[in-house]
């Protein structure tokens, strides 16, 4: 189900002229940063299959280090928890 709506988003907005593109990460035990491939910049995330609010009092942050942008968790998702980052290209 999950899959589907991203599918849809990401056909959406392909169409739309600014197509996202999925990047998926297995997380480990005590992970909390999912860096991004450089050029890339998080439009929404993902994580045991529901969506996270971005803000410093949610659940996750973005810091950028000049290369690349790295989604920050707050708290770990888990062992073995999928967490999907949709991404766009950035300008």
């Amino acid at each position: 189900k999950l899959r589907a709506e991203l599918t849809r988003k990401i056909e959406a907005a392909r169409l739309k002229g600014n197509a996202l593109v999925p990047f998926e990460f297995d997380a480990i035990t005590s992970q909390t940063a999912f860096t991004l491939p450089k050029g890339y910049t998080a439009v929404s995330v993902y994580s045991g299959e529901l969506k996270k609010r971005e803000g410093a009092t949610k659940t996750w942050t973005r810091s950028f280090d000049g290369f690349a942008e790295t989604i920050n968790f707050a708290v770990a998702p888990g062992n073995a928890v999928w967490v999907s980052i949709l991404a766009k290209q950035s300008n």
